[in-house]
């Protein structure tokens, strides 16, 4: 892994094991989603790990990516990593579903979507 933050690991990861780019964009909104609709302790320690500029035990990040790819995160980093990566693939479909959709129905399902990706698709 490269980088010092929970960010670049994350999107190393992200990009080296399930083939997705993440931009610091997506990753930002991805994080204030997650400040939003997180349980309060995830929430809380997703605030303090975002927070770091380096990260105290690399070596904790890592073992909670590999209980992630278990499927079966205990670790309170593994957790809120398999919380993140659900709400980044579910983001990424999202994105796809606009692109397919007609200008039509995603006009008359707006209220239905994120505000951001509204914003982003009549921008």
């Amino acid at each position: 892994f490269t980088g010092t933050t929970f960010i670049a690991y994350f999107t190393t990861f992200v990009h080296n094991y399930i083939g997705l780019s993440v931009s610091q964009k997506e990753f930002s909104q991805l994080i204030n989603y997650g400040k939003l609709f997180l349980p309060l302790s995830l929430s809380h320690a997703l605030d303090e790990l975002v927070a770091k500029d380096k990260l105290a035990n690399p070596y904790n990040v890592v073992h909670a990516f590999q209980e992630c790819l278990s499927g079966q995160p205990h670790a309170m980093v593994a957790v809120l990593t398999d919380c993140l990566f659900e709400m980044l693939l579910t983001r990424k479909v999202l994105t796809t579903l606009l692109e397919l959709a007609s200008p039509e129905e995603i006009f008359k399902k707006r209220f239905c979507l994120p505000e951001d990706l509204i914003n982003e698709y009549f921008h």
